[in-house]
């Protein structure tokens, strides 16, 4: 019982205020915020039903006296089914409260009910769909509504204790329900280990008719139901066994594991078939490369090495046919570069020989026949520089130093020129040139018959008043002498295939 006020009052007036706040609008009952809005609701909606059940019982007529003689049947009608039922109601003195005494009782309840909807109810809720120890269910039932309408009369302290006694009679009923289900799972489990399968799923039964949503259960369930399958899987696995079948291995273990997860006792079964079924990938890859080297399928061999590679990277046979591959392939280069060199060679294409030869001498500076091209391709690119001089101002040759210079040119050209027909060729050319400017030109000396000639470092003339000599192409001089003149000098050019005409006579006296 309540007041509004610190001054007693009559129950009389306790009635008519608490029919009074009946008819305030029900937003009376959402004042304390948000958390409590599923509280009110139900608050709410138990006290329309309150009020609606006393208007169609009493027509409006008397309803404050006759609510008050029903509050007191009321009371001693739930006093009575209490005590059959062995609880016990315990009834708030009517002790005046305060105000704010009123409002502090008003939210613990409200509070206390909404933690009881959220965390409780879902349970008890289970409780009663599973038809577990109904009595005891349908007694919480009870509780639960004896505490809303003592709120709606405004019993606000007895509301608090009663939803109080609520949350504590619910709260053992919740563990003893957790307790049989975890029961009836251990149990289950127990059996399923032993391999009593149809046992195990009884067990299983009862806990999901307890709770259809309890995880353990549900795994248990799941576990079973993989059973079979599993069995099946497991004589496929004895077959692989006895044929070792490692890459079935894999796969039929990897299948149970995947329908039961838990049947952790064959990680070592497919590890070790693992390891195995690498082994024999690897052997099997490293064949296959072998094979392909020896047949000179490089690219092949080389596919099988990474295959072998990537499941076993620091593998050693696989580093070792690597380097064996790798050797093939530069020895087929060299081949190929060979090959290329001496197409170029018959080509007399010897400046790409020789670009060739030492771009290969970089990898294989020991190979003998590549350093043999090497000095051909020199030598000849040498001689084809020597002569190229020549060839282009062929008439310097009239000099008789570098017309020697082109003989010896010609003469250590002669050795390459075999293998180069554009040597030749311009061994011809020079020798045509030397031979052009080496060859007698005639030269008419004219005198006056008394002064004696001489071609220095040649021969005599004579005294002739005209003498036709013949000189090879080149510088010479005229030296005359006469008795009691002085002697004279002239310088001529003998040009290739040019006769001339030089004159001298001494005739200056001394």
């Amino acid at each position: 019982m309540s007041t509004n006020s610190n001054n007693p009052i009559e129950p009389s007036q306790q009635v008519d205020s608490i029919a009074a706040k009946d008819d305030q609008p029900e937003k009376d009952f959402d004042d304390s915020g948000s958390q409590h809005s599923n509280a009110d609701v139900q608050i709410q909606a138990h006290r329309k039903r309150h009020r609606q059940q006393q208007t169609k019982l009493f027509g409006g007529a008397g309803v404050l006296a006759i609510i008050t003689l029903l509050m007191v049947v009321a009371y001693y009608l739930f006093t009575s089914e209490s005590a059959k039922q062995g609880e016990t109601t315990v009834a708030q003195p009517e002790v005046p409260m305060s105000a704010l005494e009123i409002t502090q009782f008003r939210e613990a309840f409200k509070q206390a009910l909404t933690q009881y909807e959220i965390n409780v109810q879902p349970n008890i809720d289970e409780i009663m769909m599973s038809d577990w120890q109904p009595q005891k269910a349908s007694e919480l039932a009870l509780i639960k509504n004896q505490a809303l309408t003592a709120f709606a009369q405004g019993a606000f302290a007895q509301a608090k204790q009663t939803i109080e006694t609520l949350l504590q009679r619910s709260t053992a009923l919740i563990v003893k329900w957790q307790k049989q289900i975890e029961q009836y799972i251990n149990d289950g489990q127990e059996a399923f280990d032993n391999d009593q399968i149809p046992q195990a799923q009884l067990l299983v039964n009862k806990a999901l008719a307890l709770s259809s949503t309890n995880i353990k259960a549900m795994e248990l369930q799941n576990r079973i139901y993989a059973f079979g399958e599993a069995s099946k899987l497991v004589e496929e696995l004895k077959i692989a066994l006895f044929e070792n079948n490692w890459p079935k291995q894999v796969e039929v273990i990897t299948d149970i594991i995947e329908i039961d997860p838990q049947r952790t006792e064959l990680a070592d079964e497919l590890a070790n078939a693992k390891a195995q079924y690498t082994k024999q990938q690897l052997a099997k890859y490293l064949s296959r490369a072998d094979t392909a080297l020896q047949q000179n399928q490089l690219v092949q061999a080389q596919r099988s090495v990474n295959q072998a590679k990537a499941i076993k990277p620091n593998s050693k046979g696989a580093q070792a046919l690597s380097d064996r591959i790798n050797q093939a392939k530069a020895e087929e280069g060299l081949r190929e570069i060979k090959t290329a060199i001496k197409d170029a060679a018959n080509a007399d294409n010897w400046a790409q020989v020789n670009t060739l030869v030492l771009s290969s001498l970089a990898q294989h500076s020991n190979d003998v026949e590549l350093k043999n091209y090497q000095g051909q391709a020199q030598q000849i690119l040498s001689a084809k520089k020597s002569l190229a001089v020549f060839v282009a101002r062929p008439h310097r040759l009239a000099d008789d130093n570098i017309r020697q210079a082109a003989v010896e040119a010609v003469q250590s050209a002669f050795g390459a020129s075999i293998l180069s027909p554009s040597l030749q060729q311009q061994i011809e050319q020079v020798t045509s040139a030397i031979d052009q400017y080496n060859n007698p030109v005639e030269v008419q000396v004219n005198s006056d018959g008394k002064t004696y000639i001489v071609v220095l470092g040649v021969g005599h003339v004579g005294e002739y008043k005209q003498k036709v000599i013949s000189l090879k192409p080149g510088k010479y001089v005229l030296q005359g002498k006469r008795e009691g003149y002085r002697n004279k000098r002239v310088e001529f050019t003998v040009k290739a295939n040019t006769p001339i005409s030089v004159s001298l006579v001494c005739d200056e006296r001394i």
